[in-house]
């Protein structure tokens, strides 16, 4: 009899659990289960607790942006947005790196690496400073043009047939390419900009003082809209006006490539004396 009554106590007594009140530190016994709810948006509890509130859903931090969503069970996860790599160092997304002049993206960029740069190995190149770009073969003259400037690394072919007969329009597609690889400091660029000739009515002074608070890229754009709008003349003057500004360097390197053009442009407008002679043949065949 007392085995049954024992048994019958024990399963009509309710469950009970130990806590600690937080405020008293005393031990308590409970009897009252918790009372689980899903969590509302915006909030997340990813394991087993006996919290009172779910948590906030994290927010990505700056350059980043989610590549999974806040769940009731997970919280969101984040990684670098295009352009831009997890720096451990700098504990932060950082821009990749770009490919200067000669040199060209061989392994592209993610959220967790940087790029990976090459030079522009023979019979290529890049024209441009990315972070995306590779190299690029160099263009093949087809007749009737001609090579009139050698491919390099960072710069293409440059073709020209015999009428064409002006060396500096040539320049006007090299010069941006030209002065991304012989890059001026931002005294030299302003310094030259200050010299350009210019078709606007401001004075010089006025020129400079706008010119003194563009940044170095504000500065290159404004040199490459004045390439774009130059004539023959005022492009060839400028490796004299690189030279007023102390480039020396700069302007030798444009000095040589203007005078490979002339060059090459005279020799294939003067004709060989073979075909001279194929020419003489033709018209006393003519002629007969």
């Amino acid at each position: 009899r007392v085995f049954v009554a024992l048994f019958a106590l024990s399963h009509s007594a309710r469950p009970t659990f130990r806590e600690r009140d937080p405020v008293s530190g005393m031990e308590l016994t409970c009897d009252h289960p918790s009372v689980c709810e899903a969590c509302p948006p915006g909030s997340f509890t990813a394991l087993w607790n006996y919290i009172g509130r779910c948590l906030r859903c994290s927010v990505c931090a700056r350059n980043m942006v989610q590549s999974r969503e806040c769940r009731r069970d997970a919280d969101c996860s984040c990684e670098c947005r295009h352009g831009y790599w997890y720096k451990e160092r700098a504990g932060m997304c950082v821009r990749w790196s770009e490919c200067g002049t000669g040199h060209g993206v061989t392994a592209a960029g993610s959220p967790q690496t940087d790029i990976v740069c090459s030079p522009c190995v023979n019979g290529t190149f890049s024209d441009r400073v990315s972070s995306e770009s590779g190299c690029s073969a160099h263009s093949v003259c087809v007749a009737p043009r001609s090579e009139v400037l050698r491919g390099t690394a960072w710069h293409d072919v440059i073709c020209a047939s015999p009428q064409e007969a002006h060396a500096a329009h040539f320049l006007r597609p090299l010069l941006p390419s030209f002065f991304s690889h012989h890059a001026l400091s931002v005294r030299r660029l302003r310094h030259l900009l200050g010299k350009l000739p210019s078709s606007d009515s401001d004075s010089v002074a006025k020129r400079r003082r706008s010119i003194s608070r563009l940044t170095q890229d504000q500065l290159r754009a404004r040199l490459d809209q004045w390439v774009r709008e130059a004539g023959p003349a005022h492009l060839r003057s400028l490796p004299l006006l690189l030279a007023e500004t102390g480039a020396m360097f700069t302007a030798d390197r444009l000095t040589h490539k203007l005078g490979r053009i002339e060059e090459n442009l005279r020799r294939i407008s003067t004709p060989t004396q073979e075909e001279t002679t194929n020419d003489h043949y033709e018209i006393e065949l003519q002629q007969g």
